[in-house]
């Protein structure tokens, strides 16, 4: 049987398979682990064969398609096919524990003390080809839709849209209301309205000394009659024809003392259900060829057709708990809403998706964090932490011990901490710092305290002095503190490293740190600069970490252990 997962000398199976069987519970949605299945592999491969030097496993990997692999350009089917063949594999290599076999147990990983080849299981013979999807596939181009061609895929193309999904997210930048019929009499200059009569005239006309085109059109309702005019759209005076029932929505203004609609959108009434007017009209982002009218109406379509097929993530007790609406209507209602209230319900449900999605990215990004990269366990020293205690000039209050155990606590696993701790100011959060600090240099590691501002970080600087002050050795200097305290096998000394520290002593400061000689580094933004290394840094604290970017946080956390 192979070895534990943590040995450096064993192939991960365990790690393999669940996240394989995670990304099979997720219908081979690409999604089990951040950033998609092929960056895994190829870091998981990498792994193997760094550890395992064998030409066997190299081309058995290879052969399964794991050192290079393109499992996000997959069908749904392909990646079903090979996940299982994978799998497969996984339980052929650790013996079929997993799925119950009985079957031979695989050749033994070798050891230090007695190296040895390892057998690799062959890679199982490519499954029978499977049948075509029947029906459309949401990972379909938008080419494969009718009306889609490749002149409109390409404007697309550029507003991020490739695929039928794609399409169906491609939500509306706002909505027009033109949901409220208003009879012609009562129409008011400057304001967006709608109206349905009938066509009573319709012409093409010229006018300016370019003799610019127009089309021009009287509709009229029970109670009136009104002028409209198209500027530069004489066409519309062909499709207009003397008795049709029109919908008519735009802005009214005054002409020659007459109130005329001018440029509305219009479509016929009596063709079903309205798509540019007499609703809350979706208005949508643009590119140059792609006029708003001809885009509303390819949604149109596609909403009808294709909304059904969006799979529901949430099952129908989910929905009634949370008070959310089913994923498709949603989709329809964000384009094509039939009212405020459905607009709503679905921007709260397609919101709620979008959310979820991160945080569950968040979340599976930090399990295979700590999964795949162990921290360093640091003990509590208890002698050392009531020698600390006993030189602060107040006692600790009940949320200060609470949080300085449960930090403790943390830093005692072998997996990484992320904690932050909150509180007023003058709370004694730099009290539970200095407990955690204290810990980690009693397991002879270094320790990053850095904050977003020189004064806040020399403020950290007097404030340790303030607090260890009768445990100090010898005279401190402006950028260096020794303390000696009992269960410490050496002092303790802390540096201060900040903008304005002169160039030599920065240069002194980073030898020293780079040599293990300063426990503890106090400072600003210079602690995560290329020139500041560490020996053994295992423990980081940042101070009002959100003024600092997320690629700045993670560059001081890569100078150390985890």
């Amino acid at each position: 049987m192979p070895q534990a997962p943590n040995q450096p000398e064993s192939l991960n199976i365990d790690l393999l398979r669940k996240v394989l069987l995670l990304e099979k519970s997720k219908g081979f949605s690409n999604k089990a682990v951040a950033g998609g299945l092929d960056e895994f592999l190829k870091r998981w491969s990498a792994e193997a064969q760094r550890k395992i030097s064998d030409p066997a496993l190299h081309s058995t990997l290879a052969r399964l398609e794991m050192t290079a692999s393109a499992y996000g350009s997959k069908h749904p089917l392909a990646r079903q096919s090979w996940l299982e063949s994978v799998l497969r594999w996984c339980d052929e290599a650790s013996g079929g524990k997993e799925q119950g076999k009985k079957t031979t147990p695989a050749t033994p990983l070798p050891s230090k003390s007695a190296p040895q080849r390892v057998t690799v299981p062959p890679v199982p013979s490519a499954p029978k080809p499977l049948p075509a999807p029947r029906g459309p596939s949401l990972a379909e181009p938008i080419t494969y839709l009718r009306g889609f061609g490749p002149v409109i895929a390409e404007k697309l193309e550029s507003l991020g849209v490739k695929t039928i999904r794609d399409l169906l997210y491609f939500f509306p930048r706002k909505h027009i209301d033109f949901s409220l019929k208003t009879p012609i009499p009562s129409l008011q200059a400057g304001k967006d309205q709608t109206v349905i009569g009938v066509v009573l005239e319709s012409k093409e006309v010229r006018y300016g000394q370019r003799r610019l085109g127009a089309a021009e059109a009287v509709v009229g309702d029970e109670s009136g009659s009104v002028r409209v005019i198209w500027f530069n759209q004489p066409f519309i005076a062909r499709n207009l024809k003397q008795g049709m029932r029109v919908a008519l929505s735009g802005r009214v203004v005054f002409y020659q003392g007459r109130k005329v609609l001018e440029n509305p959108e219009y479509e016929i009434a009596d063709e079903g259900e309205l798509v540019h007017t007499g609703r809350l009209v979706p208005v949508y982002a643009l590119t140059e060829g792609l006029s708003g009218r001809r885009l509303r109406s390819l949604m149109k379509q596609l909403i009808d057709q294709y909304a059904s097929l969006v799979p529901d993530t949430l099952s129908q007790v989910q929905r009634q708990r949370l008070q959310l609406a089913a994923v498709a209507p949603s989709i329809r209602q964000a384009h094509f809403p039939e009212s405020e209230e459905a607009k709503e319900a679905a921007r709260r449900r397609l919101a709620f998706d979008e959310l979820l999605l991160i945080q569950l990215g968040v979340l599976a990004r930090r399990r295979e964090w700590k999964e795949t990269m162990p921290g360093h366990p640091l003990k509590a020293n208890a002698e050392l932490l009531e020698a600390f205690y006993a030189l602060l000039p107040f006692k600790l209050t009940g949320a200060q011990t609470q949080a300085i155990a449960e930090t403790l606590g943390d830093m005692r696993k072998s997996t990484p901490m992320s904690r932050l701790l909150q509180g007023e100011v003058g709370s004694g959060k730099t009290v539970v710092a200095l407990a955690a600090i204290l810990t980690a240099v009693a397991n002879r590691q270094q320790v990053a305290f850095m904050a977003p501002t020189e004064i806040l970080a020399e403020q950290h600087f007097r404030t340790v002095q303030r607090l260890l002050g009768s445990a100090l050795a010898g005279e401190a200097s402006k950028e260096l503190l020794t303390f000696t305290l009992p269960s410490l096998a050496r002092p303790v000394t802390i540096g201060l490293l900040t903008g304005s520290t002169t160039r030599k002593r920065k240069q002194e400061l980073q030898q020293m740190m780079s040599n293990g000689e300063i426990d503890v580094l106090i400072g600003t933004h210079a602690l995560f600069q290329k020139d500041v290394n560490f020996s053994s840094l295992a423990l980081v604290i940042v101070d009002e970490q959100h003024r600092f970017g997320v690629m700045q946080r993670m560059e001081l956390r890569q100078k150390g252990y985890n």
